[in-house]
């Protein structure tokens, strides 16, 4: 099996997996989205540091494959960006939210693998990232085409940090994450506590309703509903208790969140279906206010 040259897009968490993931497979570059960009050298799983080998893009050579490990508000751009101008590579995209990949896969087809991971990594020191969240990542390879059955092959047992698999619908799957980021994200950033916070009794009817008013929005939508709910926030929240939700990082820092993508999509389908959504509304509310504040 010839091996897959992949170009991150989106060096941080997600994409420092991606890179140990990816330089099994073959040369790992970065698309460089700012100046002064600096790569971590290794990663930390449990007691075992890996380094990392992957280099800024130098236009000497073309991608096979794209991984979009980026925010959501850069993933359209970047990947159609990307895609473009290289017309054999496909994109592999594992952003949050939902929204880009419809729009992305409505445009180039098979070049598009929609994905989803629930592993997740925080950097410890200058340089190095640790491995916080040991989940999987579940991709959709629904073609023939020659990056999509070079992957299947190179995926055929899942091996961390991502522990890849192939599904044959995306869509629970993103929908289930969509679920899950909507009860952590704004909740654990807007209130700036650990996910695990979110197992204790006092959060739990906020969660409950949270989720009612997302299967209300699956039903008037044509969709089914997610079942276990509760049950697959409260895991996440659990494996992942010491861990501080992407969003709320970007409180912390002062950078754009994703709630745009997540209880803003959210709320976009609840108009149109004219569904009732006061607490993702309320959520969304609190969380653009305060990343204004933070912005300022």
């Amino acid at each position: 099996m010839s091996e897959i040259a992949s170009l991150i897009v989106g060096p941080g968490a997600i994409g420092t997996l991606a890179c140990l993931q990816a330089q099994t497979f073959g040369s790992v570059l970065v698309h460089q989205h700012r100046s002064a960009l600096k790569l971590a050298e290794s990663l930390r799983i449990n007691n075992h540091s890996y380094p990392l080998d992957w280099q800024l893009y130098n236009d000497q050579c073309e991608p096979d494959l794209i991984w979009v490990t980026c925010k959501a508000f850069h993933v359209f751009e970047s990947t159609q960006t990307l895609l473009t101008r290289f017309p054999q590579a496909c994109a592999l995209l594992l952003n949050n939210g939902m929204g880009p990949q419809q729009s992305l896969k409505q445009q180039f087809g098979a070049r598009v693998i929609i994905g989803s991971t629930t592993s997740g990594a925080l950097p410890v020191s200058t340089g190095q990232y640790q491995q916080t969240s040991f989940g999987e990542t579940q991709i959709a390879l629904d073609s023939n085409h020659s990056i999509q059955k070079k992957l299947q092959a190179l995926i055929a047992i899942p091996k961390p940090p991502l522990n890849i698999r192939a599904v044959t619908s995306i869509e629970p799957v993103l929908w289930q994450k969509l679920m899950i980021n909507a009860c952590i994200n704004p909740v654990t950033a807007s209130l700036q506590i650990h996910n695990g916070k979110l197992l204790e009794v006092q959060y739990r009817l906020e969660l409950e309703q949270i989720i009612a008013e997302i299967n209300a929005i699956c039903r008037a939508t044509g969709r089914d509903e997610i079942h276990n709910g509760l049950e697959s926030v409260l895991k996440v929240a659990q494996f992942s208790q010491n861990n501080w939700s992407s969003m709320a990082m970007d409180i912390k820092r002062g950078r754009r969140t994703e709630i745009d993508f997540i209880n803003g999509y959210l709320l976009e389908l609840a108009q149109t279906a004219q569904v009732a959504t006061p607490r993702l509304q309320y959520w969304y509310d609190r969380m653009t206010g305060q990343q204004k504040s933070s912005q300022s």
